[in-house]
């Protein structure tokens, strides 16, 4: 997941706070950089908020997915657990 609750261009789901009354109950990864000029981490961790037990993984790049083996590590991790879930 990634994005902004916020701002026109995202859909009026992240900006209608009243749209969610309870955090939604769905497994999440939320990937964002500490140094991302495009979605501030502030918003990325708003956004984080409205998902139930919402995983973060901060790096310290910028509006990317780091490719590196222990960012990879977690995405697989992530997903392995996912498809555990649906099997």
């Amino acid at each position: 997941v990634g994005g902004s609750p916020l701002g026109d261009s995202v859909p009026g789901l992240w900006r209608d706070s009243s749209t969610l009354d309870a955090p939604l109950s769905i497994p999440s990864l939320h990937v964002f950089g500490t140094a991302d000029r495009v979605v501030d981490a502030s918003q990325s961790r708003e956004l984080a908020a409205r998902f139930a037990d919402a995983e973060l993984f901060e790096h310290e790049q910028g509006h990317c997915f780091p490719m590196n083996r222990p960012a990879c590590d977690r995405y697989i991790d992530f997903i392995t657990r996912m498809q555990t879930m649906v099997d």
